[in-house]
């Protein structure tokens, strides 16, 4: 029991534990395989999460996995790649920090505190090039598993994409994973008290 515990430990700890979105691009001369979702999936509006970005260079046999033992984690990006996040026309630029623990690993902290699509631009310079890597999250469920695109798109004159796999979902509302008693999001809660204010306001006036 305890070997297969430890098994299938070291089995997950390689692979992406939560949905991620995985793009294949050649950059230069050289292969990238990006793979990003939520952190702390799965993910609820006011929960603290952010971005999860994970870079590696590919396996040629087969590369599009992260689990393959010839697939390498790319390390110390954090000064050369930035993360913008974007709910509507609002957007804010986060730095990328490195996972000690897991090479490879880059997370950008923030709290989705409105329930909406959340795009993540993953931007900077990479074997030399300039390059601007979009992610978006999906109202509803997405398999890792689904071929999103495999068909060959040339970004610029140094950056092609080869392949898009997978999705992740948006934040959910604040409600769904409440229990035993639901939950107001702060936007919600600002709602209403901006409603309960506007009643006080209106029978103020009425007893004037």
């Amino acid at each position: 029991m305890t070997i297969a515990v430890l098994l299938i430990f070291s089995v997950s700890s390689k692979g992406l534990v939560y949905a991620h979105q995985k793009q294949l691009y050649t950059i230069g001369n050289d292969k990238y395989l990006f793979a990003a979702g939520f952190l702390n999936e799965p993910v609820y509006v006011d929960d603290k999460s952010g971005v999860d970005l994970f870079v590696y260079t590919p396996d040629p046999k087969d590369p599009m996995s992260t689990d393959s033992n010839s697939t390498k984690p790319v390390e110390e990006l954090q000064d050369s790649l930035k993360a913008e996040i974007s709910a509507g026309a609002k957007t804010k630029v986060l730095d990328l920090e490195p996972d000690e623990e897991q090479p490879g690993h880059y997370t950008a902290s923030f709290i989705p505190d409105v329930e909406t699509t959340y795009k993540f631009r993953i931007f900077g310079n990479l074997s030399g090039s300039p390059i601007s890597i979009d992610f978006s999250c999906s109202p509803g469920a997405v398999s890792e598993d689904t071929i999103i695109s495999n068909s060959t798109e040339k970004i610029s004159d140094t950056v092609t994409r080869n392949g898009v796999i997978g999705g992740y979902e948006c934040p959910a509302p604040r409600s769904d994973g409440a229990f035993p008693e639901p939950i107001l999001s702060n936007v919600d809660i600002g709602k209403k008290i901006s409603e309960l204010e506007n009643r006080i306001s209106t029978l103020e006036n009425a007893t004037k």
